[in-house]
């Protein structure tokens, strides 16, 4: 993991040190270790910076983005679906106060808000969220072999075929192996 760039070096590896161990049990399938892990994370960060109406202001944005964000990686696999969609949309808020709209961190949180509308059954919703991703990444100038927007595309085949609406998924995938292949 990374270490956060707006925390003093002494808090760095403390911070770090509350990254590492969930990422082991996240990828080991052991879920609830992992959340009590990202949760005592974010509650570190809360407690060296103050209150969180002063959080975005104090601390790295993307950092604490990238700590919820992961604890929705840990939230779906235990069906907790509504959590997961609480947490993505406070990293949302945070990722657009930092870096506004056109921001890779602001279209990666998105790609994570369509991975729990999805998980929800909200393919509507999550079409629409994932197709915004595709638009940050065009916009920025992301190539279409980027790994950022194969994924936003490969995610948005996904959702439409999951939505029931197969031809459309299946179409968005040949185009992107026609892509990929030029």
């Amino acid at each position: 993991a990374r270490p956060p760039t707006g925390l003093p070096n002494r808090h760095r590896r403390s911070a770090v040190a509350s990254i590492d161990p969930p990422t082991v049990a996240q990828y080991t399938g052991k879920f609830a270790e992992a959340e009590q892990f990202y949760r005592k994370a974010i509650d570190l960060i809360r407690q060296l910076y103050g209150n969180p109406a002063d959080e975005d202001e104090l601390l790295d944005g993307d950092y604490q983005s990238l700590l919820r964000y992961m604890a929705v990686g840990v939230l779906l696999p235990q069906g907790r679906t509504l959590e997961a969609e609480v947490l993505v949309r406070q990293a949302l808020l945070s990722a657009l106060k930092q870096r506004g709209r056109y921001a890779p961190q602001t279209a990666w949180v998105l790609n994570g808000f369509a991975t729990v509308l999805a998980a929800q059954g909200r393919f509507d919703e999550a079409e629409r969220i994932v197709r915004a991703t595709i638009d940050i990444y065009q916009r920025l100038g992301q190539g279409r072999d980027s790994d950022s927007l194969v994924w936003a595309e490969a995610k948005l085949g996904a959702v439409l075929t999951n939505a029931g609406r197969g031809r459309e998924g299946l179409a968005v995938f040949e185009e992107l192996d026609h892509a990929l292949k030029s």
